[in-house]
Order: structure tokens, then sequence, then C-alpha cells
């Protein structure tokens, strides 16, 4: 418990403890669910970049209101202080930063902007290569360029 939230962690270390799941590199995730909402710091808790996923609910951070379905990411000098609202669902996720720079669009990730420029041609096309027995497709964002 922090403030109140459960806190479940998943990988390495995080919030005074220590998982035993064997890791490859430094990173480390965490769950946190709270039904009251409160404020949450991951300042001196957490390490490196972290990615933070609302699955439910929503936050302020940062002075801005984000809802479920939406990602922040803080660089590691970063110190967040997060106020979740009432039932509101985190996963927190991170580690040490790549030694390059990533880029990042939309669902794409590289270290390499003319493969990001590739990949988001051959998705809008319909040529990417799909997931096994999944014919869905979910358009490129027209707000992105």
């Amino acid at each position: 418990m922090e403030n109140e939230m459960k806190l479940r962690l998943v990988a390495v270390e995080a919030y005074g403890r220590k998982s035993p799941v064997p890791v490859l590199s430094n990173l480390f995730r965490v769950e946190v669910i709270s039904e009251k909402g409160g404020l949450l710091n991951t300042g001196d808790k957490l390490f490196c970049e972290i990615g933070i996923c609302i699955v439910d609910g929503a936050i302020q951070a940062f002075e801005h209101h984000i809802e479920k379905g939406n990602m922040l990411v803080a660089k590691a000098q970063d110190s967040c202080a997060l106020t979740l609202e009432a039932n509101t669902h985190l996963l927190l996720f991170g580690g040490d930063p790549f030694p390059e720079e990533r880029y990042i669009d939309w669902n794409f990730v590289s270290s390499d902007k003319e493969r990001i420029e590739k990949a988001k041609a051959a998705w809008r096309s319909k040529t990417f290569p799909m997931t096994e027995n999944d014919s869905s497709h979910i358009p490129y964002p027209s707000f992105r360029k």
C-alpha cells in the first residue's frame, strides 16, 4: 500500500519492494489501483524513464488532466507527482534509457525515423505484417502527420 493505493510489483525493484522475477535488464513494472484516489509520487520511488499507462480512471499530472486510454512518458530527471482520481488503475513501467534516441509515432517506435515512415506507409496501405488470425485494421489516426 502507498497512500491507500494497492501496488503490485511485477519486476525488479520499486517502492521499497523487490520482485523475485528474474530479468535481463534494469527495468520495472508496477500496477497501481486506487479506489479512493490520492497522490502518488514516483520521483524517489522509481528509476530511469517511466511509462504511465492509464488503464481506467484519470490523473492530474504536470497541470494536465489525462484520462484512461492515454500514456505519459517521464524522463529520468522528471519527478512525477500524480494525483489519481477515485477508481483509477495505472501501469507504471520503465527502466534504463537506451543509449540512442528513440522516436515514437502512434504505435511505431524506432531509433530510425526513416523506418517509422516506412512502417506508417505500410500500415496505411495495409501491407504491414499482421498478427496471425487477425484481420482487423485500425486506421492510422488522422490527427497524426
